[in-house]
């Protein structure tokens, strides 16, 4: 079972696909390195889409900002 409120990293990422292109099958990958079957299925889908660099972690921009840098001083 996969373990919960923890993300993958780039590298785990990356090794996923090397087995998969290795001919290990998607549930070992998933069990292998503790994370869900379909992280792994997404993470084949977003390689395949936009390449190695896709499975960088990207940050959620957040909430604009309110405030003018004049009123922030």
């Amino acid at each position: 079972m996969a373990r919960k409120g923890r993300r993958a990293t780039f590298e785990e990422k990356v090794f996923a696909l090397r087995l998969l292109e290795g001919g290990m099958s998607p549930d070992r990958v998933a069990d292998a390195l503790g994370v869900g079957r379909e992280s792994v299925f997404w993470w084949k889908r977003q390689a395949r889409a936009g390449g190695v660099e896709a499975l960088r972690i990207k940050k959620a921009p957040g909430r604009p900002r309110r405030l003018t840098a004049g009123q922030e001083q």
